[in-house]
């Protein structure tokens, strides 16, 4: 390996992570908490998954280094201490498994930001516990639980709004027949008949 790869830091290998990590330090802290929860249970998941299958793996002393400059505070995942340890937790984690919750912590992003977009177009408070149902959801049951639940949600969100419920036209049927399906290996699109 060389010199430049192992000074790489931990989530520039992964463009997933590269996006998770930016998003996750520009949002609010209590969201980040929430969401850094959540990215602790997938890599304990992870984890436990590596130990069944005994992969075992040396984290080499770049990895060390990059745990210890943790304690340092400086980067902008280090200021939310929840953060800071699924990061630093990651580093234990092989290579395929980063990329796999790196895809994972993306699509949870994803969730939460239609749930800020429906909130904003219909004109309702932000809730941590819906939040928190969105990244628990995700991660116990998969995106198509997120997904109706999302679903949910916004027709509540209208119906306080606008009094009913909302109509519904053939563009925006056709368009839920897209399902998007989550798995523990990583995202797939499937189209419904």
């Amino acid at each position: 390996m060389s010199n430049s790869q192992q000074c790489q830091r931990l989530y520039d290998r992964s463009p997933e992570l590269v996006q998770a990590v930016k998003v996750l330090t520009l949002m609010p802290d209590e969201v980040r908490s929430i969401v850094s929860e959540g990215i602790l249970t997938l890599i304990q998941e992870e984890f436990k998954e590596t130990m069944r299958e005994k992969h075992y793996r040396s984290i080499g002393s770049y990895k060390i280094l990059g745990l210890h400059k943790t304690q340092n505070r400086r980067r902008a995942y280090d200021q939310n201490p929840i953060l800071r340890k699924a990061i630093s937790r990651l580093y234990i984690l092989s290579d395929s498994a980063q990329d796999t919750i790196g895809k994972h912590i993306v699509a949870i992003l994803e969730f939460i930001q239609r749930y800020f977009e429906d909130c904003t177009e219909l004109q309702q408070e932000l809730s941590l516990d819906d939040i928190a149902a969105i990244t628990n959801r995700y991660i116990e049951n998969g995106s198509e639980d997120v997904e109706q639940f999302l679903k949910s949600l916004r027709n509540e969100f209208y119906i306080k709004l606008h009094g009913h419920p909302e109509p519904v036209n053939s563009f925006t049927s056709q368009i839920s027949s897209v399902d998007i399906a989550s798995n523990r290996k990583g995202m797939k699109i499937n189209m419904l008949e």
